[in-house]
């Protein structure tokens, strides 16, 4: 697997985006180190993804576009009592990536090359996607299924 090398631009930028987290939610304490970065909106550049936790132990996760800020940006996703969390990104580089699981068009969900979702398996069971719905300038969440076996 090939490392990822941050420039010092990449680098300013998860500390804007750890920095807009806190301004968003200032007692959730973001957790640097669970810091991911992927095209989430399909512009080629990448947005972070960032967990956290208040002092009551509920999570939150952190989605942050690059480089812009307002109501939406960032968008925090608050997912109460959960002991285990795993994220993950997904493709949505073809029409057949951006469905749901009833085979339905997730909306404003348009494909792109290079382009990622966000896979949040809670313990161990339940699982959400999160997709960037282009026409309203948000993630939107979805109920998944894990796999079988």
């Amino acid at each position: 697997m090939a490392s990822i090398v941050l420039s010092a631009a990449d680098k300013a930028e998860d500390r804007h985006a750890w920095a807009m987290l806190q301004r968003a939610r200032p007692l959730v304490d973001w957790d640097k180190g669970s810091l991911r970065h992927a095209d989430l909106t399909g512009e080629g550049v990448w947005s972070r993804v960032m967990a956290g936790q208040d002092d009551e132990r509920r999570l939150y996760v952190g989605l942050v576009r690059p480089a812009r800020e307002g109501a939406l940006n960032p968008q925090v996703v608050e997912l109460g009592a959960v002991s285990a969390l795993s994220l993950a990104f997904h493709k949505l580089e073809r029409p057949e990536e951006c469905v749901a699981l009833d085979g339905t068009r997730l909306e404003g969900c348009p494909a792109k090359r290079g382009k990622r979702g966000l896979t949040l398996t809670i313990d161990g069971t339940t699982v959400l996607r999160l997709h960037w719905n282009a026409p309203a300038r948000r993630f939107d969440t979805t109920p998944w299924a894990l796999p079988s076996g």
